[in-house]
């Protein structure tokens, strides 16, 4: 059987062919720069580290929540276009640099797109701007739902996109296929870095957009070899999202179910499950935008997840302009009874009172 890997190498491989058939073909790529920046400073009343990417503490941190983006885009031709971002973020006291995604895409007619390559994994409702904290009210998505499976934002493979416009009103369906590896944290197995494989991932991702709401639905299956063949396990997420704004006022909800079949050492372990929800409400004066957020995680019989919790957070965006906006938020986030919740470690203290201050730019 050919593995999802090698399709999707040979796929990469067709694309310059097509173009190279192309008579359009342009001598010179048409090429352009963005980027975007956040940078804050942040602190908790709990000794133990909340968050595994991030682990503020009672101490303050002036680079957990820091994120530089560059990305460049070029096209080659009317259907042929090459991207990528270089992300550069704090990695607990060290920044990490590292290609979120570096893709060739080829328009194959009105409705039809495919790209390969290195490309985000569309699970959140936010996946796609995910470090662009311009796109989003808060300082960081909700960790509830957007930690659901650690830190794998990104994916080796390819995607088939088509779209379609009736009445106004934007769909898309979205194919994808190809592999995650590296090295990345996995939420309830262990707080250090651990090496994930699995060749065989694929899914869709719906959407449907209209003048003031936008709708998804996305499913992802992957077989997953985490540290050396220590834990296997067959992993399938469903995440369902919803973002409405009319005049002033915004609501954002989001739910995701992740349900893993697993082996441990050989052994086979009960078939686990989690689920994560928030719900935002913002809402807008002038240049200042409130919003209020409740989250919760739940599990039930997960190796992957003791993380069950819930958080409220009441925030404050200011936009000076559509490209630079300032943040401030406190948060209150609680693990339940036996659980580690979103802490690093097992806390002495399960609750944690933080407070944030963020800088958003976009350039």
């Amino acid at each position: 059987m050919i593995s999802l890997l090698r399709l999707s190498t040979f796929l990469s491989l067709l694309i310059p062919l097509s173009i190279a058939c192309d008579r359009t073909w342009a001598r010179e790529l048409d090429t352009r720069l963005s980027g975007f920046l956040t940078t804050g400073i942040t602190t908790s009343n709990n000794e133990t580290p909340i968050f595994i990417d991030q682990k503020i503490s009672d101490d303050i941190n002036f680079i957990a929540d820091t994120v530089l983006g560059v990305q460049i885009d070029s096209s080659i031709d009317s259907k042929t276009r090459i991207s990528t971002q270089i992300i550069a973020r704090d990695n607990n006291d060290h920044f990490d640099t590292n290609a979120e995604w570096l893709y060739l895409s080829r328009f194959l007619g009105a409705h039809w797109e495919i790209r390969a390559g290195r490309l985000r994994t569309p699970i959140h409702m936010l996946s796609d701007t995910i470090y662009v904290g311009v796109s989003f009210p808060w300082i960081r998505p909700p960790e509830e739902v957007y930690g659901i499976i650690g830190n794998v934002t990104r994916y080796n493979g390819f995607d088939l996109n088509y779209l379609r416009e009736i009445f106004g009103i934007q769909s898309s369906l979205r194919l994808f296929a190809g592999e995650i590896n590296g090295e990345f944290r996995i939420p309830g197995l262990t707080s250090s870095v651990s090496d994930i494989n699995s060749e065989d991932t694929f899914g869709f991702e719906f959407t449907v957009n209209s003048t003031h709401n936008i709708f998804r639905l996305s499913f992802l299956n992957a077989d997953v070899i985490i540290a050396n063949n220590l834990v296997s396990a067959k992993s399938d997420l469903i995440s369902i999202g919803n973002r409405y704004s009319r005049n002033s006022f915004e609501l954002i909800t989001e739910v995701s179910l992740r349900v893993v079949d697993s082996n441990v050492n050989g052994i086979k372990a009960d078939n686990g499950k989690s689920v994560g929800w928030y719900g935002t409400y913002a809402y807008t004066l002038d240049k200042s935008t409130p919003y209020l957020t409740l989250a919760y995680r739940d599990s039930e019989e997960d190796p992957f997840s003791i993380r069950d919790n819930y958080s409220y957070t009441l925030g404050l965006r200011y936009d000076i302009s559509a490209n630079f906006s300032l943040k401030s938020e406190i948060q209150y986030s609680e693990a339940t009874q036996d659980s580690q919740g979103l802490f690093a470690e097992i806390p002495k203290d399960n609750d944690a009172t933080i407070l944030s201050f963020a800088v958003n730019s976009r350039f």
